[in-house]
């Protein structure tokens, strides 16, 4: 499986990548929202790993500008902060968004 990875934290983004590579997946990352955006037009992955809280964006945004740009082509998984305290209050959407 192709899966990108959107994790601001270098030791949190090496130790997802670690886990992947070692189950047999491909993993591409990237360090902000702007870096995997940029790329969402060429496509090529199978899932998306979202860091919930980044520098320049929330993983919430990033959903929601894949579910734009690319409607119904890949799942998405958000994946808990470890920050201290929460800096955003931006609800999750509920429309087109699957929990588990």
């Amino acid at each position: 499986m192709n899966i990108w990875l959107l994790e601001d934290d270098p030791a949190q983004a090496e130790l997802l990548s670690h886990w992947l590579v070692e189950a047999g997946h491909i993993v591409t990352h990237y360090a902000t929202g702007a870096a995997i955006m940029g790329e969402l037009g060429r496509g090529g992955f199978d899932l998306l790993i979202l860091d919930w809280e980044l520098p320049d964006t929330s993983g919430i945004e990033v959903l929601a500008d894949v579910r734009a740009t690319c409607p119904g082509t890949c799942p998405c998984c958000l994946s808990p902060s470890a920050m201290r305290k929460p800096t955003s209050s931006a609800p999750c959407p509920t429309e087109r968004t699957t929990t588990w």
